[in-house]
């Protein structure tokens, strides 16, 4: 038994090790690279498969997720949406809320680029409940509602939303946030 824990153990440490240097090699702008990396770290997790404790669950769902989220900027949808979903699975087993609202709002991003409108704003609505519950800010769901909204042709609703996601940014003092929101009530009102 203890040759199967130290096999296990450093399979763990190899884990780790490649989803660090994924995560340095995304902070460095190297994209390609991070997701090899962080791919290496998932196939070997798989080789651990239900022998995993829960704070190794959280690393391989936050994995999931930050791939889903890389793919999904790549134009990779269908793949980016198969990771979040694994990502989301993983979070829900291991009782993590704010790692199921992270993934249900990029699962609704990438459901509203591959033109899916209703699970688009079911998976928003559903992840906006989420962060309130947490406490946390919603500038960014109000963003996706309103680029839902804009994209049927709804730029009333759309500019509501875009209106949202600014007051809240600016209550949360978040200025990226901020200036975001305003370029997307400018794309708005250009329509």
């Amino acid at each position: 038994a203890h040759e199967i824990d130290s096999v296990n153990s450093n399979l763990a440490g190899r884990i780790t090790d490649y989803r660090q240097e994924g995560k340095i090699y995304i902070y460095m702008g190297l994209s390609r690279n991070g997701i090899i990396s962080l791919e290496k770290s998932l196939s070997l997790s798989d080789e651990l498969g239900q022998s995993l404790k829960n704070e190794n669950k959280l690393s391989i769902a936050d994995n999931y997720l930050v791939l889903g989220q890389l793919y999904s900027v790549m134009g990779l949808t269908e793949k980016a949406r198969e990771h979040i979903k694994k990502a989301l699975t993983l979070f829900t087993q291991a009782n993590d809320p704010r790692g199921e609202m992270e993934s249900n709002l990029t699962l609704a991003g990438v459901s509203s680029d591959l033109g899916d409108i209703l699970e688009s704003g079911k998976l928003v609505e559903k992840s906006m409940k989420q962060a309130v519950a947490l406490g946390l800010g919603t500038s960014r769901h109000n963003q996706l509602l309103a680029s839902i909204a804009s994209a049927a042709g709804e730029y009333e609703n759309a500019l509501r939303y875009q209106e949202r996601a600014l007051n809240e940014a600016m209550d949360f003092g978040i200025m990226g946030q901020v200036i975001w929101t305003t370029f997307g009530m400018g794309d708005i009102l250009h329509k």
